[in-house]
């Protein structure tokens, strides 16, 4: 640990972190997946109390099914519901 904290005292150091770093303590941040299903699940719910049709809901529910990449998600999220719902989800 002492080379670690020299070599970021002297601004040697590189991090390299993988997906999940902000799992652990103390973060504990939610994953992506996590993050995904948790945002369609409110936004299918909103979507059904304001009555809309059939077919978006079905969309909105095809979302939590596959895992798309954020960028994917967020364009297929956009096609599907206006951004007043997304803001409100």
């Amino acid at each position: 640990m002492d080379v670690l904290a020299s070599l970021c005292d002297r601004g040697d150091a590189v991090m390299f972190a993988g997906a999940g770093i902000s799992k652990r303590q103390p973060a504990r941040a939610p994953i992506w997946n996590e993050m995904q299903a948790g945002f369609t699940e409110a936004l299918h719910a909103r979507l059904v109390a304001m009555q809309w049709p059939t077919d978006v809901l079905d969309d909105v529910e095809m979302l939590t099914q596959h895992r798309f990449r954020p960028e994917v998600f967020w364009d297929v999220v956009q096609r599907v519901a206006s951004l007043d719902c997304v803001e409100a989800a």
